[in-house]
This record gives C-alpha cells, sequence and structure tokens, in this order.
C-alpha cells in the first residue's frame, strides 16, 4: 500500500495526513516470594486526516492493508466538519527520512524478566532479613516505530506539481524504552520506590538501584509529633512530582491566559540562583525525546529559567501563534488517535551547588495525591508525604505526614540541586534528582 494511492483518493485541494503506529511493550513484575507476572501488547494502528478548505475528517484503523487504509480515508472524507477560519495546510511535513531514538539489538520478554529478576536478587543481598519484608521489582521496555506522512497541496502547488497528485515527504521515527523499578515497603509501611531508565533492558543500573536503597531504609522506630527541621531533602521521587507540577505552571496557553502562578513574571527573578529548568525534546537518554513533535515541529532544548529568572515558556503553534512567538516543539500526542496537548517532554532541573555536609534535616520520600492537590494558577500544593526524620544526618525514624507547599516562596529556598536527573516509570518526563531547600513558611509541615 503506497501514499501516492491514497493522495488520489483525495478531492481537488485537500490534504492527507496519515500517522501510523506500530508499539511492543513488555510488562513484568516480581513481587518478593511471589508469583512472576509477564505481559506482552502488540499495537498496529493508523490515524487519517484529511484536510479541506471546510475543515478536517478523522478516522482510525487497525486494519493496515490496503482495503483497510481506503476504508478509513472514505470514513474520515465522510467525517469532514465545517470549521470556519480553517485553513488547509501546504506545507507538508518539516523533513523526511528515518530518526531514531532507539537501541537496535533486540530484547525478549525474557531479557526484560531477567533485569526485574536481578533486581530482586540484588535486593535479597542488600536488604536481606527483617530490614524489608516486601518488595516489588518491576520492568518495562518498549519498542515503537511511528511513520507519518502528509501530501502535498494539489491546490496550491506550482505549475510543475498542480494536478499531478505527487505525494509529500515520508518520515519514520523509531524509539526504545526500558524502565526497572523497585518499590520497597520497611517497617511500619514505610516505603521508597527507585529506578533507571535506559535504551535498552541492558543498560539499566540494577546494582546502583540495591546499593541506594540499601541507604534509603530506615532504622529506628517511627516518629510521633513536631520535630525541629530546619532543612528538607527531597528525594529524587519526591523532586519529581514537583517538577510536574512546575512543568503545568511554565506552558504557553496557562501563561497566556493567567492560570499560572508565574503569569507575567517573565525576564523576572523567580527563585534562587540555584534554579535553572530546562525542557529538552531531544535528550539522548530520555524517554520522552522526539525529531518532531505531533505537529510537525522541531523539537528543541528550550531554556525556560536560568539562575532563578523566568525566561520563556513552552508552545505549541496555537499558543506561539498568539504570542507572536515560534513554537518550542511541545505539542505532544501520546498514542495516535488521542487528543494533540501542549506538554513538557524531558522536563530537567539543571544541578547546581554542592550537597551540604550531614546535618538534621526532614527527608521527604514521596508525595501522594499531588495531581489532586495542586492549585496551578495560585502556586498552591497539598499532598501527603512519606519520609525519614534524620536528626543526626542519617536514616533514622520514617515519618508520615501533609505538606502544604507555597511553589513561589519554595524556589527561593533551594541550596542545592544534585544529580544525575534520572527518569522514573511513572514520571516519564520528569527528572529525577535531589533537592536541598530551607525550611521555612514556605513548607508547613504536618506530622501524623
Amino acid at each position: 500500500m503506497t501514499w501516492r494511492h491514497l493522495t488520489r483518493m483525495l478531492p481537488p485541494g485537500a490534504e492527507l495526513e496519515v500517522v501510523v503506529e506500530e508499539r511492543v511493550a513488555y510488562d513484568v513484575e516480581h513481587p518478593r516470594g511471589g508469583r512472576p507476572m509477564r505481559n506482552v501488547r502488540r499495537q498496529h494502528q493508523a490515524a487519517l486526516t484529511v484536510l479541506t478548505a471546510e475543515g478536517r475528517g478523522h478516522a482510525m484503523t487497525t486494519d493496515l492493508s490496503r482495503d483497510g487504509m481506503v476504508s478509513a480515508l472514505r470514513l474520515a472524507q465522510c467525517a469532514v466538519l465545517p470549521a470556519p477560519g480553517h485553513r488547509a495546510r501546504t506545507s507538508g511535513t518539516q523533513g523526511a527520512g528515518v530518526a531514531t531514538f532507539a537501541d537496535c539489538r533486540e530484547w525478549t520478554v525474557e531479557d526484560v524478566d531477567a533485569q526485574a529478576a536481578r533486581l530482586g536478587e540484588c535486593l535479597d543481598e542488600r536488604l536481606g532479613g527483617g530490614a524489608a519484608p516486601h518488595w516489588l521489582t518491576r520492568a518495562r521496555a518498549i519498542r515503537s516505530t511511528c511513520h507519518s506522512y502528509a501530501s502535498a497541496s494539489r491546490a496550491s502547488a506550482g505549475p510543475a506539481t498542480a494536478g499531478t497528485g505527487r505525494a509529500g515527504e515520508e518520515r519514520t521515527e523509531e524509539r526504545t524504552q526500558a524502565w526497572v523499578q523497585a518499590r520497597i515497603t520497611g517497617r511500619h509501611a514505610f516505603g521508597v520506590s527507585l529506578g533507571d531508565f535506559a535504551r535498552h533492558p541492558d543498560g539499566l543500573s540494577v546494582t546502583a538501584i540495591a546499593d541506594e536503597a540499601a541507604t534509603r531504609i530506615p532504622t529506628g522506630e517511627p516518629w510521633h509529633g513536631d520535630a525541629p527541621v530546619r532543612h528538607l531533602v527531597w528525594q529524587p521521587e519526591a523532586t519529581a512530582a514537583l517538577l510536574a507540577v512546575l512543568g503545568t505552571a511554565l506552558l504557553g496557553d496557562r501563561y497566556q491566559a493567567g492560570r499560572s502562578f508565574l503569569a507575567g513574571r517573565r525576564n523576572k527573578l523567580i527563585g534562587a540562583g540555584t534554579l535553572s529548568i530546562v525542557d529538552d525534546g531531544r535528550l539522548a537518554a530520555g524517554p520522552m525525546s522526539r525529531v518532531y513533535d505531533a505537529e510537525g515541529v522541531p523539537t528543541r532544548r528550550t531554556v525556560l529559567v536560568d539562575r532563578g529568572t523566568l525566561v520563556a515558556v513552552l508552545h505549541d503553534e496555537a499558543s506561539a501563534g498568539r504570542d507572536g512567538a515560534t513554537s518550542t516543539g511541545n505539542s505532544v500526542q501520546e498514542h495516535i488517535g488521542r487528543p494533540r496537548l501542549l506538554a513538557p517532554t524531558n522536563l530537567l532541573l539543571v544541578p547546581a551547588g554542592e550537597a551540604p555536609p550531614p546535618r538534621a534535616h526532614l527527608r521527604i520520600e514521596d508525595l501522594r495525591d499531588v495531581a489532586t492537590g495542586a492549585d496551578v494558577a495560585r502556586g498552591l500544593l497539598h499532598a501527603g508525604f512519606t519520609g525519614v526524620w534524620c536528626p543526626d544526618g542519617t536514616a533514622r525514624h520514617p515519618v508520615t505526614g501533609s505538606l502544604s507547599i507555597r511553589l513561589d516562596r519554595l524556589l527561593h529556598d533551594i541550596e542545592a540541586v544534585v544529580g544525575p536527573p534520572r527518569f522514573l516509570l511513572g514520571r516519564a518526563g520528569f527528572a529525577a534528582l535531589t533537592l536541598h531547600t530551607r525550611h521555612t513558611d514556605a513548607v508547613r509541615v504536618r506530622w501524623a
């Protein structure tokens, strides 16, 4: 089945966009002392969009045969809805050829399973006995190939191409993603999550995760009541949750509508000199990296906050048009058939400063219910937390409770950002680092 054949079925002046996605995902779970679970999912689907001067029509199919694609094209033509002011695109795709963020080496579900099993064995060596009564290791690996095509507009083509139906350029993007994660539940229901990302299961740092886990489990009894907290240490999982909220505040459409606590503060100081935030759509080690975004715009590295100063926000074509700017390549479509959204790609805090010497601090391991407790317009965040009170700088007493956070003030309390960044399963586009902050009225701690 060729794209040229489909374009010949279009009415004069119409354009065709086709996206074909092939995806294989392997998921493995290994509970300690339990039975492993393995799952393999294969997806093959296509989305066709017909664009005319009046509007656009959309259809999807999982039948990638010639007849299946022709039927989907006819459905898309019948589904064209009037859209006043809509104009068909005339530029075609932004580029052609094959782009890749993939490791060409093959893998099987057994290879993925081996990583989860190996992580469990390493945890058993380092945490054996009663220190950690339960853990669950997970591994996921995804290989996806996306073929994109946009026809040349015959209505606006020059004399050499008018009426010929010459097809536009085809683009192929390949991606591989592999994660491994351990969820460890210690005594007194204390829990901690650790993980890693790579392009191939063989690149996952299994032993490093187990080594870190040995330092994260508290050794004492639960702490009840207040404590003289002067410093907070946000572990990578908690930092990634904070970064997800900040990423929403840095979206151009929210900024323009005043639905961000950063609205109107461009080129102004919004945080400490140790705060720098970057969105990098082409990060070699980033799980959300692509060469082009969902609108065909080349992705790029965008500096959003530079040493405490807000210098830019993220744009797709719509928000960029309202600002008189250019798109930053942040139109994201998780899977074909789903709506395109303005969203970060790989959002990172840039490491800055040095980790302070051991001292009394409250370590925030993880945040719960962040999505429901975030008020991005006002910069407020209410969340439950799991943590460790470290009166002498070492992990001693597990604690739980809730936090009320003023994000605009917390950004000024950052003392150090310690890397390197990691991307965790479940927080795919938000880099996880360790964040050191002063404890001020920016964060109110309620102990359970």
